[in-house]
């Protein structure tokens, strides 16, 4: 934490605090000899406690892939006779943990005579979530990549299928009636997983005042010894990743243990607020 008044004169005042936050975790042992352990699961996705790896990491199913370095398809995906992509029976991808980088705040406080304005932001740096909004928006079609291609027939680039137990460029067709599976349901695309693990940096107007002291030789004659009015908003702006276009990174509604880190089940939406307040001191 830092404050530090930059500008203090008879009818200015200028104050600035910023506070600066970084954690460092690593499994060191689990019991029984494991090398691994399976906190909790969704749809697929795993979150999990490694050893030598940070608390919390989210990992799911990868795609499948040709991993004969020898052939010419190789790193290509793999789809099934209906042209949808398959998933791995072996392979899995880690996306990363849950904990930040580093979070951060900056609060401003002006003061010229009898007026305040004063403005407070916040900053967080890395970490992901699991979101069943992002779940539900694709489900419904309403999530941004659900519209890929305008929803009409596509072929999944560069992807194989299996023609007489040898790899050949894929060429068939997603019809546009099955988008909803294409493009929106887990079960016919394991990459959608992907798309419900949100990154959770966020950068937030946290709150903005302004505030007017009533003059003392107003008050001479009353039992006050000052009277303040304010205007408040909270929650003006709100920034994340183009990834996460859903919720407010700060949505999450599991609990108040690591199950808290894991992310949101549709929670409620975050609000902007705005308000006035009287203060009064005798």
């Amino acid at each position: 934490m830092l404050n530090f008044i930059p500008i203090k004169t008879n009818d200015w005042t200028w104050e600035i605090g910023t506070t600066f936050a970084k954690n460092k975790s690593k499994v060191k042992e689990l019991w029984d000899g494991l090398s691994e352990y399976t906190y909790t699961t969704w749809r697929g996705i795993e979150y999990i406690l490694k050893v030598g790896e940070p608390v919390g990491v989210f990992r799911v199913p990868s795609t499948a892939t040709v991993t004969d370095k020898t052939s010419p398809y190789y790193g290509y995906r793999i789809v099934n006779n209906n042209g949808f992509l398959t998933a791995s029976n072996t392979q899995k991808d880690v996306i990363g943990a849950s904990q930040p980088d580093f979070t951060m705040g900056l609060n401003s406080r002006l003061k010229y005579k009898n007026i305040t304005f004063s403005a407070a932001v916040d900053y967080r740096k890395g970490g992901y979530m699991v979101s069943n909004t992002s779940y539900i928006s694709h489900f419904s079609g309403n999530a941004t990549n659900t519209v890929y291609n305008d929803r009409n027939s596509f072929v999944f680039p560069n992807t194989v299928k299996v023609v007489g137990g040898k790899y050949v460029e894929n060429n068939i067709p997603v019809p546009a009636s099955y988008m909803s599976y294409a493009l929106g349901n887990y079960s016919y695309n394991p990459e959608l997983r992907r798309d419900f693990i949100l990154p959770k940096d966020y950068f937030k107007l946290r709150e903005v005042s302004i505030s007017y002291q009533l003059p003392s030789n107003l008050l001479k004659k009353t039992p006050f010894k000052s009277i303040f009015v304010s205007a408040v908003g909270r929650n003006l702006l709100l920034f994340t990743p183009k990834d996460n276009n859903f919720v407010d990174p700060e949505a999450t509604n599991l609990g108040n243990d690591l199950l808290s880190e894991f992310g949101e089940t549709t929670g409620t939406s975050s609000t902007r607020n705005y308000g006035v307040s009287l203060k009064v001191v005798f």
